[in-house]
């Protein structure tokens, strides 16, 4: 049987001299900072500073293989717990679960210490575990998710997850995606999307893996590791700050710091970057007050 990983080789291996395009600002400009499997490459865009995999997938293969071939060794991410062990966990809010969500919930409170009645997109949803949480939380939950399988199990959950764009309403207090950036074919994209369904005091929560500097000199391992086939680009405070130049921003990597969370007003502030995942608070609809 021809595996996940061999498909992407001779894949890459057939468009390795493709060209060098920067998937967020369409920059041609880069320089290669990491290498995989000879035919790979993380390109650093000179322009906006995202980390890309070279070579890029269009998003009609990136789609399909979402849909279809996607599989993550964690034994939640694309494969389903039996209905026993999802009773069990729908039944403790999935706190036992590999998909608690404590910690991002956390931060939200700390920005809306109460939760009842706010509206959130969860964008990228998946199967709707964290969706669940929100809804317990007292939450009023848009959930979006590309996948027609995922979202489907989502109605499991009491969940009704879009799987069309167009469909997410307006007026959101919050617009959340946990490890969904990573993959998408446009992050400047979700970014428009979130802007238009936000309300204007709203703001734009997005988590990550990090791919700040400081945590590849901790752990160079790591870093290595966290891209390529699944995750074709690579985030870091350097890309975040340009993208969000003109707007209020929280940048930190975990453990995440609860009080300078929800002292943080209309500030830009980049906090320590060294940690395992990355996390970008954004006020979206409003502008940076000049100093």
């Amino acid at each position: 049987m021809i595996t996940q990983k061999i498909l992407y080789l001779l894949w890459a291996a057939h468009n390795y001299r493709s060209k060098k395009t920067c998937p967020s600002c369409g920059s041609c400009a880069g320089n290669i900072i990491d290498r995989k499997y000879i035919f790979t490459s993380l390109i650093e865009c000179r322009d906006c500073h995202l980390y890309y995999r070279h070579p890029i997938e269009n998003p009609q293969r990136a789609k399909k293989f979402y849909e279809s071939n996607y599989t993550q060794d964690d034994g939640i991410t694309t494969k389903l717990p039996d209905i026993s062990h999802l009773n069990h966990w729908m039944a403790n809010n999935f706190c036992d679960s590999p998909k608690n969500a404590t910690v991002h919930l956390s931060v939200i409170t700390n920005i809306f210490p109460d939760l009842k009645g706010k509206k959130i997109v969860d964008y990228g949803a998946s199967w709707g575990y964290t969706s669940f949480q929100f809804k317990a939380a007292g939450m009023l939950v848009n959930g979006y998710e590309m996948s027609n399988r995922r979202a489907s199990y989502a109605q499991r959950l009491g969940l009704d997850i879009k799987v069309d764009e167009t469909l997410i309403p307006n007026e959101n207090d919050i617009f959340y995606s946990s490890h969904v950036l990573e993959h998408v074919p446009s992050i400047p994209r979700v970014v428009e999307i979130a802007r238009k369904v936000l309300k204007r005091n709203g703001v734009f929560i997005a988590f990550f893996p990090n791919g700040s500097e400081e945590f590849r000199k901790i752990s160079p391992k790591s870093f290595h590791s966290l891209w390529g086939l699944v995750h074709p680009n690579y985030l870091n405070p350097e890309y975040l700050a340009n993208l969000f130049a003109d707007v209020p921003y929280y940048i930190q990597s975990s453990p995440y710091n609860g009080k300078a969370i929800s002292e943080w007003k209309d500030q830009q502030i980049i906090a320590e970057t060294d940690g395992d995942e990355l996390m970008v608070i954004v006020k979206v609809n409003q502008k940076i007050k000049q100093q």
